[in-house]
């Protein structure tokens, strides 16, 4: 095959890489957010189960669906993840490199994964200092960003 098929993509191993060190990130802030620790509440004021029974309404699950959810959600994405990262190294029969190949993620997905992930992080910071206005701000920021890149 042809020789620009065996080199990397280096804007889309980046995009990657540091998609999935945002995730990382992600996973320990959210990790050290639920912490009773007192030096993890100069950071996160409130825990996030708190403000939910403070902000209660009727579509809020009961307290132990959360964890529950959200372990389903991190591992579906940490599947994916390593899965796209395994598949950067992986090579056809012809010494292609596979992603370069085939239909493979996008681009576009992987930044738009990543300012979701960023946006969860914003979320996190903004709903444990009941900045809820910001929630907003941060939502309409995000949507507007990814409607455009679509």
């Amino acid at each position: 095959m042809s020789e620009s098929l065996k080199k990397h993509n280096l804007v889309y191993v980046i995009a990657l890489v540091a998609v999935f060190a945002l995730y990382i990130f992600n996973l320990f802030l959210s990790t050290i957010s639920q912490l009773p620790a007192r030096f993890i509440r100069t950071i996160f004021p409130n825990s996030i189960g708190n403000l939910s029974a403070k902000y209660h309404i009727d579509i809020t699950p009961a307290n132990w669906v959360f964890p529950f959810i959200w372990n389903v959600i991190y591992l579906f994405q940490l599947a994916w993840l390593i899965y796209a990262l395994v598949c950067l190294f992986r090579r056809t029969k012809d010494g292609d490199l596979l992603y370069r190949r085939v239909s493979f993620i996008p681009l576009g997905a992987i930044i738009a994964f990543g300012v979701c992930v960023i946006q969860l992080i914003a979320w996190l910071f903004t709903w444990t200092h009941q900045c809820i206005w910001v929630l907003y701000y941060i939502s309409y920021l995000t949507y507007s960003f990814l409607f455009y890149l679509i």
